[in-house]
């Protein structure tokens, strides 16, 4: 009893998996012996009726020798009736005889006589060429007098038919065709139709409603046929349950190792059916599609040919019902593949084209071409229709002991062309499609999106901070909320990318191992969001590239020169060495861990020459496919591509870092030699608080030497006979990151105020403050060297807490390829990524390995030509070397060296007066008064003075301003909090000498040639800072001011120019106070031209 229970059961699952499945056998007419016909609708062998034989094509029955066939109005089907078929010698008695045009003679045998007599035809037939046999009808015919001829067709209640002029009208792409093949078909076919009850006619009904894209919302083909169709056996629609059913829950059955065969049950258009062909015969009516492949159920497909249809005819139509062999069973049968015709119209809407699949209308039948509803009157076509996509689409379900295929259906779309001639053949898809919802792989990385990206903002955030402190900002401004989406674009771009790989890559895997599709490929709509996905990120990426070369462009460095000079003034220090040094720094700059050409070669030496391409393509299987049916993913193209490059990118950088650098060249140890070989040190600062340094101090002091020298101390080196090159004494360290203290910042922003033309004074001294500060040489300004924290390494911040920070200037030892950060060099990931996503971005759309190479080649290379090209233009971002080598002339001797100043008559100059300019305060107890308010509130006060010269009598002269009888001054005063140097001397030099008539004066500001510090709040001045002195109250500097040719002052009437000669100057700071005093000295140094 239990093995009845399980063998129903089975059945019932059987039966419940394919019951809304059209299943017919797999019998041909062959299979039918002589007294049976083949039914084409059941698909198996009918007995025919009594008196009746198969005839030769075994579709039709037909009635035995001595009998006709005649319709029968009880019956309603052909029956054969007793005739007389003897034929004797005696046939003049049928020639004697006259019979009506419809009748054929035959002979009668009555009693021991043989007579002729008129015999008619039954209905729809006519005497054939001899008059002794009845055929079908083929023109016209007679019809009874309760019938009406209608093209040929004797029709009883034909006026039943309703003629409206819907049943002629066709939409074509929107507008109203009038068919003059539908206006004499559809009524007549239908009639027939009606009048059999089935057959030939109604499937010619039938294949008029397929042609008109099953569309029954008015009298119509279709109409009538839904209308006919209650009493057959056999229906074109599926009702709404059914598609339901077949494309959510329905379930076949297959066999492990079966192939997917799909074969087409074939109809003329008159509705003469035409046996069962494979399915590539659909495809050769249109097209060539050369040989015809297998179709592997764990494949997808994608196929295109033209479409060559010039000698297109009606008598080529074919229309085709789409089967699926079944052989999971002993005898294979032919199940029925739903069709969903997306040019289906209902409501004048095509539903077959939206998303809601419960509004899907599910058919059975398709033509492959239509020159029938678009023949005009004159027998011409006004248009073709033909199948311009074909696609079955299917899931492949693995149960515990069984396979099955689910949601099997094909879609069909139909395009119309106005004619063949003289134009491009259109293209015809075909596509097979193995389909398993991706609903959980799209929403598991939607979700892995979200959870990395939040991560991605609280590092963007952290990499905020961390410039932000290093920026010394104090504020959030817009530069701030920049840098955070540069950040956010960065990390985020990293973010994408690695979720795109891996799950890319997990696809790919899975996909190509599995030997039933389990795991299935994104649909075109998820394709869409990975594409979408891949452009954001290379758009992402590309800003952070951008923003990184536009700050490597503009960091601020500075070479610092340890050379001494040289003990004569015949010997000068050569300039080559820094330009040695720059011009290594400019070539380190687009320097690469790899080889980008060499990576474009790897690649496509693996993809294209080696063929691993072809592991892209759309079937699971390890080894390769070279069908050319198949199609290649563009998931898998993801995968593969984006694995292959990034494969080779970690084997060069591995060998770079293993062998190369180890063996061959270590550009950044190259460049640090470079540096201790030249005695220069670079000086980098990335931003305001935080940057790099390279100390390339040489250990034996100098390297402006010979080769011989030079041969020698490299030997001393090697012999361990010198001092270390490292910054702190017995290391070898020589490269630092620097958090820089505001003291250290305060002094070098004095130092960069003052920039005079032609001169390098301002370089010589910064050169020497930074030596200076690196030698422990400031007190005030100081720092220490220490290692990162655990945390500041991991998170490469500065931990802002540390008390360090409020002393000193800190050094951290962070090893020997610190400063790469700010070179393309220490950037090797983040241009990787760059690259990778290029790379993806142009496959996605190129679908070819060799353009996406070839652009990730040419795109790097133009972008290291724009930055050596804009590197060599600008020289050094940020810094004076340029202008400063310049001026040098190669270094001969220092630059104010046989200076020379042009010294012009006192009596080309004339003096006018103006309004008296008054003293801010009114007393000096009062000045340093304000003096103390004001450094409370501002900090020291600075203030700039001019020496004008010119010359009387031979000798140099100095104007001064002359307060009273025994106060002399420079023209200058107390700059405003901020202003520059040289403008605010220009502003105080116009205010008390400049004209009031309108006219500038342009003042040239030269040299400065002079620095005097107050320590406190009292009238002595210093060139120096005492060393008890922390905070200067006042920093007064001098310039040195060429006069023009010719000027006009206007000197302020409290006061009085005078030109006092330096000979009266010198050594008398009794008359004229320690700075005026000591201005001989000063200008000893420059040589006087008397003009």
């Amino acid at each position: 009893m239990m093995i009845v229970l399980v063998v129903f059961h089975v059945l019932f699952l059987l039966f419940v998996r394919v019951e809304s499945y059209d299943v017919i056998s797999s019998l041909s007419p062959k299979n039918c012996n002589d007294s049976s016909y083949f039914d084409s609708l059941s698909h198996k062998c009918k007995s025919c009726g009594i008196f009746q034989t198969a005839s030769r094509d075994r579709l039709s029955c037909k009635c035995d020798i001595g009998r006709y066939p005649e319709y029968s109005e009880k019956t309603k089907s052909i029956e054969c009736v007793s005739c007389v078929q003897s034929f004797q010698s005696d046939t003049c008695l049928k020639d004697n005889l006259t019979c009506e045009l419809y009748d054929i003679k035959v002979l009668e045998v009555i009693g021991n006589s043989t007579i002729a007599r008129c015999l008619r035809c039954p209905l729809w037939q006519q005497p054939d060429a001899g008059r002794s046999s009845c055929v079908p009808c083929s023109d016209m015919c007679h019809c009874p007098s309760d019938y009406e001829d209608v093209n040929g067709t004797c029709v009883k209640d034909y006026f039943s038919l309703p003629d409206t002029p819907s049943i002629s009208t066709f939409n074509l792409d929107g507008r109203t065709y009038i068919s003059n093949y539908l206006r004499e078909w559809v009524r007549p076919v239908a009639a027939k139709c009606k009048a059999e009850g089935g057959g030939k006619h109604c499937e010619h009904l039938t294949n008029i409603c397929v042609l008109t894209d099953y569309n029954y919302d008015s009298q119509s083909a279709c109409a009538f046929y839904r209308q006919l169709s209650a009493g057959f056996s056999h229906s074109i629609y599926y009702d709404d349950s059914q598609g339901d059913y077949l494309l959510n829950s329905a379930r076949i059955n297959i066999l492990k190792d079966q192939t997917m065969e799909f074969v087409v049950k074939q109809y003329g258009l008159d509705g003469s059916y035409q046996l069962i062909q494979p399915l590539r015969s659909v495809f050769t009516s249109l097209c060539c599609t050369g040989v015809w492949k297998q179709i592997q159920r764990n494949a997808n497909i994608h196929e295109s040919c033209s479409l060559h249809l010039k000698t297109a005819s009606v008598a080529d139509m074919r229309f085709y019902e789409l089967y699926f062999v079944d052989q999971a069973v002993n005898q294979s049968r032919l199940i029925n593949v739903p069709v969903r015709v997306l040019n289906f119209l209902r409501g004048g809407v095509q539903r077959n084209r939206e998303n809601d699949v419960s509004r899907w209308q599910l058919t059975k039948r398709f033509f492959n071409f239509d020159v029938a509803i678009g023949s005009n009157q004159e027998e011409n076509v006004d248009f073709i229709r033909y199948l311009s996509s074909f696609t079955i689409r299917f899931s492949v379900v693995q149960g515990e002991n069984s396979i099955g295929l689910r949601s099997l259906y094909a879609t069909i779309n139909y395009e119309t062309v106005g004619s063949l001639e003289n134009r491009k053949p259109p293209l015809i898809y075909f596509a097979v499609k193995n389909v398993v919802s991706m609903d959980a792989a799209m929403k598991s990385l939607e979700v892995t999106l979200s959870v990395l990206s939040s991560f991605a903002a609280l590092y963007a955030l952290i990499r905020i901070v961390v410039w932000y402190i290093r920026s010394d900002k104090t504020t959030i401004d817009l530069l701030t909320l920049i840098r955070l989406l540069i950040y956010g674009a960065d990390i985020l771009g990293n973010v994408i990318l690695t979720v795109i790989f891996f799950f890319t890559f997990y696809w790919f895997i899975t996909f190509r191992q599995q030997e039933e599709v389990t795991v299935s490929l994104p649909a075109a709509q998820e394709e869409q969001f990975i594409k979408d996905l891949v452009i954001s990120a290379f758009t992402l990426k590309a800003i952070s590239v951008l923003w990184m070369t536009g700050e490597q462009c503009t960091v601020d460095i500075f070479l610092i020169d340890w050379e001494s000079p040289k003990p004569t003034k015949a010997e000068v220090v050569s300039v080559w060495r820094m330009f040695f040094v720059a011009n290594e720094w400019n070539e380190l700059q687009v320097a690469r861990k790899s080889s980008t050409s060499l990576q474009v070669i790897l690649v496509l030496l693996a993809l294209k020459v080696f063929q691993f391409e072809r592991f892209a393509l759309e079937t699971p299987s390890t080894y390769f496919m070279t069908e050319s049916l198949l199609n290649y993913s563009t998931v898998l193209r993801l995968a593969l591509g984006l694995s292959t490059y990034l494969i080779v990118v970690l084997v060069q950088n591995i060998l770079n870092a293993v062998v190369f650098e180890r063996y061959f060249e270590n550009k950044i140890q190259r460049f640090t030699d470079v540096c201790t070989l030249s005695n220069i040190s670079v000086w980098v600062r990335v931003h305001t608080r935080y940057g790099f340094y390279v100390h390339g101090r040489s250990p034996h002091g100098f390297a402006d030497i010979d080769m011989p020298t030079m041969c020698q101390q490299l030997q001393r080196e090697e012999e361990n006979l010198c001092a270390q090159r490292g910054l702190v004494q017995g290391q070898d360290t020589q490269t630092f990151s620097i958090f820089f203290h505001h003291a250290l910042l305060d002094k070098w922003r004095k130092l960069q105020t003052h920039q005079p033309s032609g001169t390098n004074t301002t370089f010589n001294a910064r050169n020497q403050f930074l030596t200076s500060f690196l030698d422990h040489a400031i007190r005030d300004v100081d720092y220490e060297v220490r290692d990162r924290h655990f945390l500041e390494t991991i998170l490469d911040m500065e931990m802002w807490w540390n008390n360090t920070f409020n002393e000193r200037t800190v050094f951290y030892n962070d090893g020997r390829n610190c400063f790469d950060s700010v070179l393309y060099y220490g950037n090797e990931t983040t241009l990787v990524i760059f690259e990778l996503a290029l790379f993806a971005l142009v496959d996605i759309f190129c679908h070819c390995y060799l353009t996406a190479a070839v652009t990730v080649f040419v795109v790097y290379k133009s972008a290291m030509a724009c930055i050596q090209s804009s590197t060599n233009r600008v020289s050094w971002p940020k810094t004076e070397i340029k202008t400063e080598m310049s001026s040098m002339k190669f270094n001969q001797g220092s630059l104010t060296l046989h200076r020379t100043i042009n010294l012009y008559p006192l009596s080309n100059y004339t003096f006018g007066t103006k309004d008296p300019l008054f003293e801010r305060d009114p007393s000096v107890p009062a000045r340093f008064q304000r003096m103390r308010e004001e450094f409370d509130k501002v900090g020291m006060r600075r203030s700039v003075e001019g020496i004008l010269l010119v010359h009387e009598h031979g000798l140099p002269h100095v104007l001064l301003l002359q307060l009273g009888t025994t106060f002399f001054k420079l023209p200058g005063g107390e700059l405003n909090p901020g202003e520059d140097d040289i403008e605010g001397l220009k502003r105080l030099l116009t205010e008390i000498l400049g004209r009031q008539d309108g006219v500038v004066q342009d003042w040239l500001i030269e040299d400065s040639v002079g620095n005097w510090w107050r320590p406190n709040f009292e009238p002595p001045q210093y060139p120096y800072i005492p060393p008890h002195i922390t905070k200067p109250k006042e920093h007064k500097k001098l310039f040195l001011v060429q006069l023009q040719e010719k000027a006009l002052f206007a000197v302020p009437k409290n006061y009085k120019l005078v030109a006092a000669p330096l000979f009266e100057l010198y050594d008398n700071s009794q008359g004229y106070g320690p700075i005026i005093s000591s201005l001989p000295q000063t200008m000893s140094r420059f040589d006087f031209i008397y003009m």
